[in-house]
């Protein structure tokens, strides 16, 4: 074979060149050895004209032992035989078997690092991925023993790892414990950071605009999320939960030291991306600007930490899964701008009491309030398809509901969307008789002019003569601690109503009520109005005519119980009265026949109250009275009972102090006790609150279970004259810490 060469010297020796490389591919896998400014020598091999990829020493990557050790810097292009060439990768196995290597520079113009590149190299501790590498193969890091930070600056890395496995950090991940994420990254590869269970934080820079599916799954060790600009955070495309570092670490900071709990999304932000704050349980609050149009699927999911958002007029739609798993979450309002309510928006959100759905909005999707315990539901006008799973819910094994039907729901619609039966509560409030569906309904024409004042909602009955009835109440009060009077009269709108009845389930299941006072104007009290709850103080006013059968009921003991103290201001029993039974009933008269543990006052309709404690005149002219019961709110916290009391400038002397008189009041934090005389049974049982309580000189004995279960209790000092100290007394009181007692208990 004859070659014809041109007399050109660089095609001559570009000739040379490839003949070379020949030749050394029989003899030698490496092609070059230079020697670095350190000394160090680096082995190269040929891959095209221009450039070389490092690779092991002799013909194998076992030819020789640690023929890289200590530290070793990559340079980006090496020169020999006069030529310079550019690195652009590292090869297979180049630093296989390497023990003694413990750190490696690689440079920005290494391109793709092969398989078991650096599989075996126990004693690297660190490694930095330069920003132009686009494949690094399997096993790369396999058997790096000592490896725990990993800095990825690969700002274009094409694709994803395949599967969790391929990923080179896969056999490594559980001891990484730092992953350092470069500041031109755009995107995070699937599986990327798969199973690094010790990794306890993570950064993600303004750069990032998708992280893939699976980036982050079992990441169980994360704390925190470190994101610099909440704005470029809503806009990433997370490429599922799992993509979401959130959704392991549950925390998010806006630095290493400052954890967000009250997010407010900036301004200028216009959508939140799906997944964007999955899982995020650290956070409470929510504050969504009107530049936001639309909330993603799932971007607000899994964070039960949330107990209020605020959702802005501009939003049109709530995404699929928008809001599940938001098991703080107790109420929400939806706004007018909403047109549809997507699946899973609020499911196994298991805190929601109430949440009243717009005029604007159309359709509610499949589950979108699955799982939930809604104690109060308002559907509007514009409602046309609420899907066949909209309100359902499942059961667990041992048969406990984890999500019920509504208690209450307020249709406002005169026209039954389809659907409607999907969405029935135990109790309807309907428009018309077009809801035939339904059970437990009570028709109110005036329903769509439903309004609230000072947390009570009333609805017209009669447009003539402006009354109006009772028919739910707000669910925005601490747990236990409601007391509730309703008014006389009532003013919305320029009316003024008079309020003339409890409606149907008004208050049902609201086992956070301590105290009621009906007022004198509430002729009737509907079916199951107060059904399970556990009122303490009841009084009801003087132009009662009616109480249902049901009104006071409750299923059991568990849910609900009779009210223990109920003050009569009626002089005549009105019809159904044993329906409201209490405990301990305060009558005027001896007509209460029906009552039992009744106490006659004439003058009860005179009760008043000072310093949190209400009073019945007994003998008016003799300037006596007694003290019956308390009042549930924060005029209680400093109760103080003695001998005398004070009102209108007429002191009175105290006769008697009823039995249970503060029973459950977890307002009272301080009592300075003085009465002549015992403190009845139960007068303070259950008082939460109480932390210091002082018995003076004229108490001669105290009752059982007067104190039982108040766990907040300190302190306590007893008088000298108290001789008896009853059963159980202090039962529960388990934060009693001193107690000092007279010389005259026996």
């Amino acid at each position: 074979m004859q070659i014809k060469m041109k007399s050109n010297k660089h095609y001559i020796r570009s000739f040379l060149t490839l003949l070379l490389f020949m030749c050394a591919t029989i003899t030698f896998a490496h092609d070059i050895a230079e020697k670095n400014s350190d000394g160090k020598t680096i082995y190269y091999e040929y891959t095209d004209y221009s450039s070389v990829s490092v690779t092991y020493q002799g013909t194998y990557s076992n030819s020789y032992f640690n023929e890289y050790s200590g530290e070793v810097v990559i340079p980006e292009t090496v020169t020999s035989g006069g030529q310079t060439y550019s690195v652009t990768s590292i090869g297979s196995s180049a630093f296989k078997g390497c023990s003694g290597l413990t750190s490696v520079t690689i440079p920005n113009s290494v391109t793709s690092i092969g398989s078991s590149a650096f599989s075996g190299c126990s004693g690297l501790t660190s490694v930095t991925i330069p920003n132009r590498v686009t494949t690094i193969g399997s096993d790369a890091f396999q058997g790096c023993s000592r490896l725990k930070s990993i800095t990825w600056n690969a700002k274009n890395y094409p694709a994803f790892f395949s599967y969790s496995s391929s990923s080179p950090f896969y056999d490594i991940r559980t001891q990484i414990t730092e992953f350092i994420i470069g500041d031109d990254v755009t995107s995070i590869p699937k599986y990327m950071c798969y199973g690094m269970s010790n990794l306890t934080s993570v950064t993600i820079p303004n750069s990032v605009t998708s992280i893939g599916t699976y980036a982050f799954k079992e990441c169980s060790g994360l704390e925190k999320v470190i994101v610099p600009n909440i704005k470029n955070w809503c806009s990433i495309k997370f490429g599922s939960s799992t993509a979401n570092p959130l959704s392991y670490a549950h925390h998010l900071y806006s630095d290493d030291n400052t954890e967000i709990t009250k997010l407010v999304i900036p301004d200028d932000v216009t959508s939140i991306n799906s997944y964007a704050f999955y899982g995020c349980s650290g956070l409470t609050s929510v504050t969504i600007p009107n530049s936001v149009t639309s909330i993603g699927s799932s971007a607000f999911s899994g964070c039960s930490g949330l107990t209020s958002v605020t959702i802005p007029n501009s939003v049109t739609s709530i995404s699929s899964g928008a809001f599940s798993g938001c098991s703080g979450l107790t109420s929400v309002t939806i706004p007018n701008s909403v047109t549809s309510i997507g699946s899973y928006a609020f499911k196994n959100c298991s805190g929601l009491t109430s949440v009243t759905i717009p005029n604007s909005v159309t359709s509610i999707d499949s589950e979108a309030f699955y799982n939930t315990r809604i104690k109060s539901l308002t559907i509007g006008t514009g409602i046309q398809t609420i899907a066949s799973q909209a309100f359902s819910y499942s059961s667990s094994d041992d048969g406990d509901a984890n999500g019920a039907k509504p208690v209450k729901v307020i249709w406002l619609a005169n026209t039954p969307p389809s659907g409607y039966t999907n969405a029935k509560g135990t109790v309807n409030y309907v428009p018309n008789d077009s809801y035939s569906g339904l059970s437990n309904t009570k028709i109110y024409p005036f329903l769509s002019s439903v309004f609230e004042v000072d947390g009570i909602k009333y609805v017209p009955v009669s447009s003539s003569e402006h009354t109006c009835a009772v028919i739910d109440y707000a669910y925005n009060e601490p747990a236990e601690n409601i007391n509730i009077v309703i008014p006389e009269t009532v003013t919305y709108g320029g009316k003024t109503y008079s309020v003339t009845s409890i409606g149907n389930g008004a208050f049902y299941g609201r086992s956070d009520l301590r105290s009621v006072t009906i007022p004198n104007s509430v002729t009737s009290i509907d079916s199951k109005a107060f059904y399970n709850t556990r009122i303490k103080s009841l009084t009801i006013g003087t132009g009662i005519q009616t109480i249902a059968s049901d009104a006071f009921s409750y299923e059991s003991s568990t849910y609900g119980a009779k009210p223990v103290e109920v003050t009569w201001l009626a002089n005549t029993p009105p019809s159904g009265y044993t329906n409201a039974k209490g405990t301990i009933n305060y009558v005027p008269n001896d007509s209460y026949s029906g009552l039992s543990n009744t106490k006659i006052y004439p003058f009860l309709s005179s009760v008043f109250e000072v310093d949190g404690i209400k009073y019945v005149p007994v003998s008016p002219s003799k300037r006596t009275c007694d003290a019956i019961d308390c009042v549930y709110n924060e005029s209680a916290e400093n109760t103080k009972i003695g001998n005398t009391v004070t009102y209108k400038n007429v002191t009175m002397t105290v006769k008697n102090v009823g039995d249970s008189i503060c029973y459950g009041n977890t307002y009272i934090k301080t009592l300075e006790y003085n009465l002549d005389g015992p403190i009845g049974s139960y007068a303070f049982s259950d008082c939460s609150g109480l932390k210091s309580v002082t018995i003076g000189n004229n108490v001669t004995s105290i009752s059982s279970y007067a104190f039982r279960g108040c766990s907040g209790l300190k302190s306590v000092t007893i008088g000298n004259s108290v001789t008896s100290i009853g059963s159980s007394a202090f039962r529960g009181c388990s934060g009693l810490k001193s107690v000092t007692i007279g010389n005259s208990v026996t």
